[in-house]
Formats: structure tokens, sequence, C-alpha cells
């Protein structure tokens, strides 16, 4: 495990010897550390699949915020690249686990950071930084099995000024969200 605390600019990862091929990235609310996020979540996925690589993250103030998504990003793609590398090409006798990835949101800052990580994705698919980037950039529409919102932001019943400025922000957030996510589906079609 690689430990940090919230808003260092740091990610926090849980693997096993052996590599299933399915990752599972938990973006925290800004009050949590990625310790917290792997003891509390983390663990119930090890319950379904005990092989799949864990990546926590808290996400920091800006820039840190940016580059703690930047490795989270280059952790997956390296993950993958590294199980294809030695044990093979997924679908081959022996090979790598076929790339699978969850993504478990908490909060609006989890929120957030996922709208940050679709559009950082799609950029690095385009044009991957083969420096950092150890594997192949896979297109989500083709690896991304689920997206979970837990721990939705505002509490219902109150309407103060706050809550209701969050509410709306979410509103925005999940559209900015799926208009990424059509993009996305868009371009494998013309690609």
């Amino acid at each position: 495990k690689q430990m940090c605390a919230a808003n260092t600019g740091d990610i926090t990862i849980s693997r096993h010897d052996k590599f299933s091929g399915r990752i599972v990235i938990l973006f925290g609310s800004a009050s949590c550390t990625g310790e917290q996020l792997l003891k509390d979540c983390g663990e119930r996925y090890r319950d379904i699949d005990q092989n799949c690589l864990l990546i926590a993250v808290s996400m920091g103030a800006e820039p840190a915020g940016s580059a703690q998504l930047g490795k989270t990003i280059a952790a997956a793609i390296n993950a993958w690249g590294e199980a294809e590398a030695k044990n093979g090409p997924p679908g081959t006798a022996g090979g790598a686990g076929r790339p699978e990835l969850l993504i478990h949101l908490f909060g609006g800052a989890g929120f957030t950071a996922w709208a940050k990580v679709l559009k950082l994705w799609m950029e690095q698919y385009h044009y991957p930084d083969e420096k950092r980037l150890t594997g192949r950039m896979l297109p989500l529409d083709k690896i991304l099995k689920g997206v979970v919102l837990d721990s939705a932001p505002g509490a219902l019943g109150r309407w103060g000024t706050k809550a209701a400025t969050e509410r709306k922000r979410c509103q925005r957030l999940s559209l900015s969200l799926v208009s990424l996510s059509l993009d996305i589906v868009a371009e494998r079609k013309r690609g």
C-alpha cells in the first residue's frame, strides 16, 4: 500500500500480488483520507474480487487535485500495461485479466473528480503521455462497468441557500457528465 493524507496530492493504492484486471477507483469527499476509503469501502470490493486493484483519492485543492487525477489515471493504465507485459494479452491462455473499471464517488468532491477524470481520460486517449503511461490508453466505453454515486450532497428537507447552491452545482455537473459520456460514445462510433 502507498500511504497518503487528505489534500496532499497523493493517491492511496491497495493491490495483491495477483491482479484480475478489475480496477475500482474510490473518489472521496474532502473530509476523508485514502486509508479511510480503503477501510470503509474498498474492502467490500475485495469481497467481490480479492484480486482487484483499489485506488483511493481524497481530492486536494488545485493544482494538487488535477495532479492526483493524473496519477490516478496513470496508476490504472500502468497496472493494465504491466499485467499484459507479464502475462500476455487478455483472452490468451494465462493472459492478463480483461481490463474493467468501476468508479465509486462520494459526495460533491467525488462527483467533481469524476467529471474531471472523464475530460482527462479523453485527452489522454487522443494524446497519451508516453513518458508516464506504460500501458495502452483504453477507451472508457470499452472498460467502464459502472459508476456508483454514494452520499449525494445536500440534505432533503433543508433548502437553505448553501444546500440549494450545492444541488444546482451537482445538477450542472451531472449534465456535464452526461454530455462527456455521450461524446465518448459518439467518438467510439466515429472511430
